[in-house]
């Protein structure tokens, strides 16, 4: 037809994978519509584009959430390679650790993932994020129930949706697509958290744990798979683990299950320590200093090794 010729000369700008997906398969219904969506989705981004999550350059096509720069410099822990981690051997004093999985430090600007994730609403990114650590942990058969940590009502509310949730999804998705073994089953309502509590960032160790204190309790609903099961506990962050103790304690203590650990993120305790240790000496400069300018200057001088 002309309008084929003339696509074919060029004479009208229409992406080559729309042509091809458009003339080349007409009887496919599925495949019109989606040349249809890959056509609008590349107008859209023409005059709004979308933006790299950790460093704001504009996305190419085939980039999802990170460009390819971002994604080959990612810090990835690799924790789900060894066995042994600081981690395990924190929890081991109170709860018996099986494994912990992380995907990222939580360093620079990588840190962006996790802000955009709670508090810029991008439910996607989250499961993106929890499938690609699903894909690494692999098919760990042993594995029985997936446990996401869970939110207060309140926060869930303001927030309108549970983060850990939506990568324990995530996680499961990526775990059916690289095995075909027994996958484990979502207990997401195994837990409640019973208090409201204050937000951890700002606390140290010690503040952190007193806060999750009798914050979760056990839902009224019983599982009876958990018993002598092997749990995975889901959460977006490991600092100092103070939440996922608490979790696992309640767990452990009712079920006698076995537990591992997964996030998304994991701090360094010796940088979380000294990031800590120097927001302090600039709070006591801040309260001693009036004037605004000498207060930020002296903080900072004050913060230096």
């Amino acid at each position: 037809s002309r309008l084929s010729v003339a696509l074919c000369n060029r004479s009208i700008f229409v992406p080559k994978l729309l042509y091809c997906k458009v003339f080349m398969d007409q009887n496919s219904a599925k495949s019109l519509l989606g040349a249809m969506r890959l056509w609008a989705e590349s107008l859209w981004c023409l005059f709004f584009p979308k933006r790299c999550i950790v460093c704001n350059r504009p996305l190419v096509g085939g980039e999802r959430y990170l460009c390819i720069p971002c994604r080959a410099d990612m810090p990835y822990s690799y924790q789900w390679c060894y066995k042994e981690s600081a981690a395990e051997e924190s929890f081991s004093a109170k709860v018996p650790l099986e494994r912990q999985y992380s995907l990222f430090f939580y360093r620079d600007n990588y840190k962006k993932i996790i802000y955009a994730i709670k508090y810029a609403s991008s439910t996607r990114l989250a499961r993106v994020m929890g499938r690609e650590l699903g894909e690494r942990i692999g098919g760990n058969s042993s594995i029985d129930y997936i446990v996401p940590v869970p939110l207060h009502w309140r926060r869930k509310l303001k927030r309108g949706y549970n983060q850990s949730q939506l990568i324990a999804e995530g996680i499961l998705q990526g775990m059916n697509s690289c095995t075909d073994a027994k996958l484990p089953r979502m207990a997401s309502g195994s837990l409640r958290r019973c208090r409201f509590t204050q937000t951890q960032t700002a606390k140290d160790k010690e503040s952190r744990a007193l806060n999750v204190q009798n914050a979760f309790a056990l839902s009224g609903r019983e599982y009876e798979g958990l018993y002598d099961a092997h749990i995975l506990l889901v959460d977006d962050v490991l600092t100092t683990g103070a939440t996922l103790q608490a979790c696992a304690l309640l767990l452990h203590s009712h079920y006698r299950c076995r537990i591992s650990i997964a996030t998304l993120a994991y701090v360094e305790w010796y940088k979380f320590d000294r990031n800590f240790a120097i927001c302090q000496k600039i709070k006591n400069f801040d309260r001693r200093v009036k004037a605004p300018g000498l207060r930020l200057l002296c903080g900072v001088l004050y913060a230096l090794p």
